[in-house]
């Protein structure tokens, strides 16, 4: 199976309440610095494939070849405006040096102030603007002192561009409530790290893919064992460890079965497929009604508390479909195409 490469901005909250101790058990820094270490250390793990067991899936753990990494810090010391650091640009992950500079920065820009994290979810938003592939903010805040625009308002763009917000609440002060709605709206997930040793995992970054249905995972299982013994058939011939007559025989064995395997889950892959047509079109048409909400608050022509009031269930029915589209893609991607294997 292959993964689409991801796009992820770490929105880190350098706001006055991140430069100290409470709220977190075990803390023996300030949270902005226990973040900037824990950080660190899960950005320079190397992606590891852990196999779902018995699903028929794969989860990948840390970033890969491909996959692009940002980080930007925020706070308002003023009520002028916010600001907003890009710590590390947007580019292809790395290893420990990559990142070490960027976190050092972090901890020297320092709390203070309030939090403006709807201008940082923007400016995170932004950055992630016509990227290629799967695409989440990452916002690591104790949120217990918001300033600016209700950060709830910008549930619209990350909707339109497809973009999940995973939320990382730190303690017993942050504003659950706000991190919860965030990351419901958008597809992610929010964390509550009460204590430091849970930190590293709300930091890190996993992705597994929906899980199929368990009558069509054992055909998806099969299909990901023949690839890696393809995989490692050609490696074998490539250096002279398997002659070529050897080489096509067996070739043509591996890829007999899996054709076997698309014959089979044919039917559940085009009903996927019809299945997630009918989803992305129902998307479109709540997409614009709720544009005709945004340009009406836009205008003025309603306020925030009417716009956030009707604009809800249509976040909740795209959040949905967002979940059922991810399974329906799931049978195509963890299912093989007789075009696919024959391309082998």
């Amino acid at each position: 199976m292959v993964l689409l490469a991801i796009n992820v901005v770490y929105l880190i909250d350098c706001s006055g309440s991140m430069g100290k101790k409470g709220g977190v058990n075990g803390l023996k820094r300030s949270k902005l610095e226990e973040v900037a270490l824990c950080l660190k250390e899960v950005l320079s793990r190397p992606g590891q494939v852990d196999a779902g067991a018995g699903t028929g899936t794969s989860a990948s753990a840390g970033f890969d070849i491909g996959d692009r990494v940002g980080i930007c810090a925020f706070r308002q010391r003023s009520l002028v405006a916010p600001e907003i650091l890009d710590l590390h640009h947007l580019r292809s992950a790395g290893g420990p040096a990559v990142y070490e500079a960027a976190l050092e920065k972090l901890t020297y820009f320092g709390a203070e102030g309030g939090a403006p994290i709807n201008a940082a979810l923007q400016h995170a938003l932004g950055m992630l603007e016509g990227a290629p592939g799967d695409n989440s903010v990452v916002l690591v805040t104790d949120s217990s002192n918001t300033v600016g625009e209700d950060p709830r308002l910008s549930v619209y763009r990350a909707l339109l561009m497809d973009v999940s917000i995973r939320t990382v609440a730190l303690g017993r002060g942050s504003d659950r409530k706000l991190l919860e709605h965030l990351a419901a709206k958008t597809g992610g997930t929010m964390s509550l790290v009460e204590d430091v040793r849970e930190l590293r995992d709300a930091l890190a970054w996993n992705r597994r893919p929906a899980p199929l249905l368990a009558s069509l995972a054992p055909a998806a299982k099969s299909f990901e064992r023949l690839r890696e013994a393809l995989g490692r058939l050609e490696s074998e011939h490539a250096r002279d460890l398997v002659d070529s007559l050897e080489f096509t025989r067996r070739k043509a064995a591996i890829k007999q079965i899996m054709l076997d395997i698309a014959t089979q889950t044919r039917e559940a892959r085009e009903k996927a497929d019809r299945e997630l047509s009918c989803l992305r079109m129902e998307r479109g048409a709540i997409m614009d009604r709720l544009s005709d909400l945004r340009r009406r608050l836009d205008s003025k022509e309603i306020g925030r508390k009417d716009y956030l009031a009707q604009s809800a269930p249509l976040e909740d029915r795209l959040a949905a479909l967002k979940a059922d589209a991810a399974v329906r893609r799931a049978v195509l991607e963890q299912l093989p195409s007789e075009d696919y294997v024959n391309m082998l």
